[in-house]
């Protein structure tokens, strides 16, 4: 018995330093835990330095990058590496596009300095402006996006991909704190010290919570059977009377809106914590004249500009603008039947149409023109950075082709590559 016992307090004692360290073997962290013990690899490294976009796309695929090797980020390691390359464990491929439209593998290693070339994101999840949430291999990492370090979120959990309407899976307050539904709980991964990153239950542990949000203060707005729930950043909760709505975002100005689900007017409703943290409510604006919102489950885009917040859905509505009067896009490219992918960056929103179209719209005046016509590609994939650069993945319909291609701010489009045999399987901007 006493043999047993010390050889569980050795493995309790080693599963408690590895749960402190970070990535890169320094400093006290409490994210990188048990797969320091697994016979894989751990990358504490992914290089997505320079990067505008990266994909993911099978390793059959016929497509090959520049073979130069990766340089990884200043203040990793000095020197370079040769970049990660995905084996036949995996069958996939992961890239970087990077400002100038060349495309090279993302490189990864492991504590010792080692390229790991088996792994490979099965989803990329922006985190806000300073990092990205990658699942590779079963597990989830928190990836800086500038420097590359990584920390292993295992503890945490993997983000669940939300529906019915959320803004989107993963959130991030005023502070850049990371906020995910996982198993039920919300997790908040706080980032202000780079140097001890940590990561708490946001939520009460008896709810089980199935959609939420967060205001920039770091208000929770979160569904449960049977109603919704505000917790405050005091810890306090407030359950809102009207537990039949499950439409619910932040607006731009950081606070938390919901529309009512009454048989009558259709309200938006602004939640107010004030600085005693009593909760009230004052309406937005009415959408009577609307006809109601019409539900798709995960067919919502949330599209965020500077100074409005459009909601595309089978009824597409400006829910925020300057004007606090909600308004409904009549576009008919936006109608279920038409609109195929929607992206948007700070000044336009894009629509790629299921006839193979690109349309750029101002959502300030309603102005919109064709970047690309119809029936030329079939598009697959779509992504649009901040400064108005658009990467797609299509089938070019002229020669049956799947081809990589770009649309810069004033319309030129270059086709970046043209020899892949599949398509990509995942695309996501990084800036």
């Amino acid at each position: 018995m006493k043999r047993s016992i010390m050889m569980i307090s050795v493995i309790c004692g080693l599963i408690a330093l590895i749960s402190c360290k970070r990535g890169s073997g320094e400093g006290d962290d409490l994210l990188l835990t048990l797969g320091l013990l697994g016979t894989k690899p751990i990358p504490v490294y992914v290089d997505v330095s320079s990067a505008k976009a990266l994909m993911v796309l099978p390793a059959s695929a016929g497509f090959r990058a520049s073979d130069a090797p990766a340089t990884l980020s200043s203040g990793t390691k000095d020197g370079e590496y040769s970049a990660s390359w995905a084996g036949p464990s995996s069958g996939l491929a992961f890239y970087k596009i990077a400002g100038d439209n060349t495309i090279v593998p993302v490189g990864m290693r492991d504590a010792s300095g080692n390229p790991i070339s088996d792994a490979v994101p099965s989803a990329i999840y922006e985190a806000g402006v300073n990092y990205l949430i990658m699942i590779i291999d079963g597990s989830p990492y928190l990836v800086n996006k500038t420097t590359g370090e990584t920390y292993q979120l295992n503890e945490v959990g993997t983000p669940d991909i939300l529906h019915y309407g959320p803004q989107q899976s993963v959130f991030v307050d005023a502070s850049q704190n990371i906020y995910y539904l996982s198993r039920g709980r919300v997790k908040k991964i706080d980032v202000s010290n780079p140097a001890r990153i940590t990561a708490v239950n946001a939520t009460v542990d008896v709810d089980d919570v199935s959609n939420f949000t967060v205001g920039s203060d770091g208000t929770l707005l979160y569904s449960i059977y049977g109603g919704i729930r505000v917790k405050k950043t005091n810890g306090g909760l407030y359950n809102l009377p009207d537990p039949g709505s499950r439409f619910y975002y932040r607006g731009l100005d950081g606070a938390l809106y919901f529309q009512n689900s009454n048989s009558g007017a259709i309200i938006i409703n602004r939640i107010n914590v004030d600085g005693s943290y009593n909760v009230t409510m004052n309406p937005y604006g009415s959408t009577a004249s609307i006809s109601g919102f019409i539900y798709e489950g995960s067919q919502y885009n949330w599209l965020f500009f500077p100074d409005r917040l459009i909601m595309i859905c089978d009824t597409s509505i400006e829910v925020y603008n300057p004007t606090s009067q909600p308004r409904k896009l009549d576009f008919p490219f936006l109608a279920f039947s038409k609109r195929k992918i929607v992206k948007n960056s700070l000044d336009y929103y894009y629509v790629a149409t299921k006839q193979g179209s690109i349309i750029r719209v101002n959502p300030v005046n309603d102005q919109y023109g064709t970047l690309l016509g119809e029936g030329l590609y079939d598009i697959y994939k779509m992504e649009v950075t901040n400064d108005n650069v658009v990467f797609f993945n299509a089938l070019r319909m002229a020669d049956g082709k799947k081809v990589i291609g770009s649309i810069q701010p004033d319309g030129t489009l270059e086709i970046v590559d043209d020899t892949l045999t599949e398509n990509v399987i995942i695309l996501q901007k990084v800036n």
